[in-house]
C-alpha cells in the first residue's frame, strides 16, 4: 500500500452503502449475503438494489445524500 492511500472501515455509513448498495458491486453483495445467510451463491436469485438511501424519520437522525 502507497503512503498516500488509505483503508476505510466499511462500518462507516458511506462506505458500506459503496461497497453493498451499488450495481456495480452486485456480486460484492451476492457474496456477502451468501455468507451471512449461510446460503450458497447459486441460490442467490434476481438480488435487485432498490434504494441504497433511508431517510432518517426525525431531525436528530442522520442522514448522508450520495453525490451524483
Amino acid at each position: 500500500m502507497a503512503k498516500d492511500e488509505t483503508i476505510l472501515s466499511p462500518k462507516l455509513d458511506i462506505v458500506f452503502k459503496m461497497l453493498f448498495g451499488n450495481e456495480n458491486n452486485k456480486d460484492i453483495l451476492k457474496a456477502f449475503l451468501s455468507d451471512i445467510l449461510d446460503i450458497p451463491e447459486e441460490e442467490l436469485h434476481n438480488i435487485r438494489i432498490k434504494n441504497p438511501e433511508i431517510e432518517p424519520t426525525s431531525i436528530n437522525e442522520k442522514f448522508y445524500k450520495a453525490e451524483p
